[in-house]
């Protein structure tokens, strides 16, 4: 068992994998730590979908098959890997949703602080042809945003310094 804050991975054979799974489920509850299942994966190398993955209470573990997320980090077979990390970039549009919602004065802060980071861990732990495409899909909500908190159009060039870094005007 590998563990680091709320981030633990277990490797091994299936059934030492599902036991030890079982016992820290019960060690974590006993310090009254409770596992949220919909956040659980079980990665096996087993094709067939009589895998028995172990369960939370009455809730089994989701199965996924060619790549896994290990501290924010998907890793495994490389197009599985590009396709978890643009599903997951399609998921954040409900943020970008939210923030429309919120005050026009804190919106650009919001954005900047708390939406664009959520990329940038990504872009620093994949390789470029894993994550460019979820990059691509969000750089649009991001554009879009700009455009609707500046509530005009964001010219060619202005896109250009958005995509700098910030010690480089971005």
């Amino acid at each position: 068992i590998l563990a680091y804050l709320d981030d633990a991975t277990i490797t091994g054979r299936a059934r030492d994998v599902a036991a030890a799974f079982a016992t820290y489920t019960e060690l974590c509850s006993g310090i009254g730590l409770m596992m949220y299942p919909k956040k659980c994966e079980w990665l096996c190398k087993v094709e067939s979908d009589e895998v028995h993955a172990p369960s939370v209470g009455s809730t089994r573990v989701t199965v996924v098959r060619g790549a896994i997320k290990v501290l924010g980090a998907f890793i495994g077979d490389p197009l599985t890997c590009r396709e978890r990390v643009t599903d997951t970039v399609v998921k954040s549009k409900e943020f970008f949703d939210l923030l429309r919602d919120a005050a026009t004065e804190v919106q650009y802060h919001v954005l900047t602080k708390c939406g664009v980071p959520r990329l940038n861990y990504c872009t620093q732990v994949h390789q470029p042809d894993v994550c460019g495409e979820g990059a691509e899909v969000f750089d649009g909500y991001v554009l879009a945003a700009m455009e609707h908190i500046l509530q005009t159009r964001v010219s060619e060039d202005s896109v250009e310094l958005m995509r700098l870094p910030l010690k480089r005007g971005g």
